[in-house]
């Protein structure tokens, strides 16, 4: 049969179980185990549901071609999800066949359509953006990761995992609130926006709207708006300040926000933002102080206007840009 179908990563893992995958195909199920013990687990619970479909299809009357159509139609029917295109060879029409002996019984239905599955969002060199099952929306900068389950419909919170920086901008829900586990911190919120981020075990929190808990070793604090907390790691202190400007979120925000902003502060944020290496070359340089927006500017753009504002010099070297 050369029909082409539809069909998500559970039937492309079938297909790796078989042995019958590209070497492609191969290396997308061995990228996608490695990303989180989650989907490794799913891949030995799938492996023992395929021993026990092998089994069932031994002693099958279902007619392969009707039970291979209700089986699309009960995966169209449950769920929705990113799609990939294989050609079905024989051999699927058995594997269909078996599932639906097992779907007969109601247990492979229960476990296979109601799992609360993982989801995992990965960022490398481009800022992004995703919505999760509850409309909250995070936007992770670049080299981020953020994980969380399919649904929240299960446990008493809406729980995530993050790796990196991320902006969140979370839906209120009083009955289920919003637990963010970095590090060793957990960050509790109902509805609120709200800046995290990590390196090298410290974590900064930076709240924008609203009230948000930030736990560590036992001890809670609380933050409102244009407050932060700093954890470094090994530290067990832990407090709050003032944030000192607007730059946290300029990947989120798309601009540099400068509110008498001194430009070394501006500086170390457009090396973050174009990993550059740009250098203030005097001393008495450091401290001068910025009152303006840069919106979606060029890092050359940039660097013109603070020229001409201070009356400085940009000088090109291979390794740095210095500003004197």
């Amino acid at each position: 049969m050369n029909e082409t179908l539809h069909t998500t990563m559970d039937m492309l893992l079938v297909k790796y179980l078989l042995q019958e995958a590209t070497p492609s195909e191969k290396e997308q199920v061995e990228t996608w185990l490695a990303q989180s013990e989650a989907n490794r687990k799913e891949l030995e619970q799938l492996t023992y549901l395929w021993k026990e479909s092998e089994k069932a299809a031994a002693v099958s009357t279902i007619n392969e071609q009707e039970a291979w159509q209700r089986f699309i139609a009960l995966r169209n029917e449950k769920k929705a999800a990113p799609v990939i295109s294989i050609v079905r060879p024989k051999r699927w029409l058995q594997v269909a066949a078996a599932i639906l002996v097992l779907l007969a019984c109601g247990w492979w239905a229960n476990m296979y359509f109601n799992t609360n599955r993982m989801e995992l969002v990965q960022t490398l060199q481009a800022v992004t953006a995703d919505t999760l099952p509850d409309g909250s929306i995070v936007t992770l900068n670049k080299y981020s990761s953020i994980e969380y389950k399919e649904k929240f419909t299960k446990g008493k919170t809406r729980a995530v995992k993050l790796q990196g920086e991320a902006f969140f901008n979370v839906t209120a829900n009083k009955e289920k609130p919003f637990v963010i586990t970095v590090n060793d911190v957990e960050v509790k919120v109902v509805g609120t926006s709200f800046n995290i981020k990590t390196s090298n075990g410290q974590t900064e929190v930076i709240v924008k709207t609203g009230i948000v808990e930030v736990t560590r070793n036992g001890k809670t604090i609380r933050l409102l708006p244009n407050e932060k907390t700093v954890t470094p790691a090994g530290d067990t202190a832990l407090f709050k300040t003032q944030v000192s400007d607007k730059l946290y979120d300029y990947y989120q925000t798309k601009e540099f926000v400068c509110d008498n902003t001194p430009l070394w502060r501006l500086v170390q944020v457009l090396n973050e933002a174009y990993q550059s290496n740009v250098v203030i070359g005097r001393e008495e340089l450091r401290n001068l102080r910025l009152n303006t927006t840069f919106s979606n500017e060029s890092l050359d753009n940039v660097l013109d206007i603070i020229a001409k504002t201070f009356q400085l010099q940009v000088v090109k070297t291979e390794n740095q840009i210095i500003l004197q």
